[in-house]
């Protein structure tokens, strides 16, 4: 009996270790993608305000084009 127990404490801390283990490794993995996503979102915000200044000084250019051809 005190065998058995001993074997059932034995492979409760190896699954015990093993989930720690595993549960790290997705963790880290998570962590990974999330700063991924972190990155993507700058890009995708710095390359939104790029495209916005360069509509308005379109815009700005084309009133002025306008402005000018009145006179």
């Amino acid at each position: 009996m005190n065998k058995r127990l001993s074997q059932l404490k034995a492979e409760k801390e190896r699954l015990a270790i093993q989930v720690e283990s595993e549960e790290e490794l997705l963790t880290n993995t998570l962590q990974k993608k999330l700063q991924a996503l972190k990155q993507e979102k700058i890009d995708l915000e710095n390359q939104l305000e790029q495209e916005k200044e360069y509509i308005v000084n379109k815009l700005q250019a084309q009133l002025l084009q306008m402005a000018q051809d009145r006179e």
